[in-house]
């Protein structure tokens, strides 16, 4: 469901924010271009999209117009590998526009530019990366992409269009992450290693005219121990230390330190096995309450598996996080997925997400909020040029607000007119029924040229 406010007003007052946006983006641009002068094995690769599209309620609200809009996106992929480094920069750029008033606020310009350097010798590692990244604001989604049939085929670019799913969202509401981490890995011998890590992450808020989020500021410092104890088990310990505060006239400041042993167990390249878990205490300050500690506990389980055509993988964790709102909150979620190759042209996947947000004061926020998502696929390559797809997908939320269900289905054709361009047609058909019933029909056509500038 998309949640919507009407004030509208402000534009001037916005535009100071973007114009920090840009800077902060170019800025980045020439340091790493700065960075990137070392010698190496240099690749330089993109992709262009251009994609018009025809939906007959495209935020699904009762009552909304129809529309047509057009969403064109420039990507380009920068790697340069020596012997003992390597540097990887990737930048993405969208530009959405829409027809109607109801859809004025989704038209814009959203950039998403990351980088990453790596240094390894023979006894330690050095690693930095950036990141920003600017899209309308997320509640919850069942999105994601059909596994490719032949798995020697390259991963599936990340800001690839979903082939299945629905996404809930407000789309008047920009969400910009900026974020820098870093860290440093020391061998002690060859069973034993340290390891050091920081980062640091700014989330604001773009044309929030209705002031419902409020920006916050993460740190996060940690430090590790490990030690292989046969050639399939290891152990170790991470302990650390997090602190949000939110930008705000409440100034809540949440400080959470935490203790995780762990363990993990490999048996063979194909299968994996890693577990932590360990106390965590959070210390509550300002934003008019009380001072407060509140225990808890900190833990992630994960497991992968593959055996000839079927893969699987799943996913557990919690952490101490700000919410859109500004309130520091733990999350607990839970991922799975499976794929399984039907021969050599056919393909299904599955998958399921479930997620709990508890405030850490149960006095601030809006209580609990739980989501559910499940979603199914089928592919098929039917010649050397063309492939069909299929897929379902169904998202639930329960919140103070009452709960959410939303359904889509949808299918498709992609074509390959040649090495480096591609057609693709598709349909969706969306439901919402929880604010009263809001039904969608989208089409979509697209086109994409891949190109490789370096070597």
């Amino acid at each position: 469901m998309t949640r919507r406010n009407d004030d509208r007003t402000g534009t001037a007052l916005r535009r100071p924010r973007r114009a920090a946006l840009a800077g902060a983006t170019a800025l980045g641009g020439a340091g790493l271009l700065a960075v990137a002068a070392y010698a190496g094995d240099q690749t330089l690769t993109g992709s262009i999209t251009e994609q018009v599209v025809a939906d007959t309620n495209y935020q699904l609200n009762p009552g909304d117009d129809g529309t047509i809009g057009s969403e064109t996106e420039l990507v380009l992929n920068y790697a340069n590998a020596g012997p003992t480094d390597s540097l990887t920069l990737r930048g993405a750029m969208r530009y959405s526009a829409y027809t109607g008033d109801a859809n004025d606020n989704i038209a814009g310009l959203f950039p998403n530019v990351s980088g990453a350097y790596q240094r390894q010798r023979t006894d330690r590692g050095f690693d930095l990366g950036f990141s920003l990244s600017v899209k309308p604001v997320e509640f919850s989604s069942t999105s994601f992409v059909l596994l490719p049939v032949d798995p020697d085929d390259p991963d599936i670019d990340p800001d690839d269009e979903p082939e299945v799913g629905l996404v809930q969202r407000d789309d008047e509401t920009l969400r910009a992450i900026y974020a820098v981490n870093g860290g440093y890995t020391y061998r002690v011998n060859s069973h034993e290693s340290l390891s050091f890590n920081a980062s640091a992450r700014r989330t604001d808020y773009l044309d929030d005219t209705g002031g419902r989020y409020t920006p916050s500021n993460v740190l996060d410092f940690s430090t590790g121990w490990s030690r292989q104890l046969r050639a399939s088990w290891t152990t170790g310990v991470t302990a650390g230390i997090t602190n949000i505060v939110t930008d705000d006239d409440a100034e809540r400041d949440t400080t959470t330190v935490y203790a995780t042993p762990q363990l993990g167990y490999q048996p063979t390249p194909t299968q994996t096995f890693d577990f932590s878990l360990g106390p965590s205490l959070s210390f509550l300050r300002g934003g008019g309450r009380d001072d407060e500690i509140t225990p808890g506990i900190r833990a992630s389980i994960g497991a992968s598996y593959v055996t000839g055509p079927t893969s699987f993988s799943a996913s557990a964790s919690n952490s101490t996080q700000p919410s859109d709102e500004g309130v520091s909150s733990n999350f607990a979620s839970l991922r799975a997925s499976v794929s399984r190759r039907l021969d050599a042209t056919q393909s299904l996947t599955a998958g399921a997400r479930a997620s709990l947000q508890t405030p850490l004061d149960e006095d601030d926020g809006d209580g609990e909020i739980r989501r559910v998502s499940l979603n199914g696929g089928y592919k098929i390559e039917i010649n050397d040029r063309v492939s069909g797809r299929a897929g379902v997908g169904w998202a639930y939320t329960d919140d103070s607000g009452g709960t959410e269900s939303a359904y889509s289905a949808s299918g498709g054709l992609s074509y390959l007119l040649t090495e480096e361009t591609s057609a693709n047609l598709g349909y969706v058909f969306r439901v919402e029924d929880s604010t009263g019933e809001a039904t969608s029909h989208r089409v979509t056509l697209s086109l994409r040229r891949n190109f490789t500038l370096l070597p």
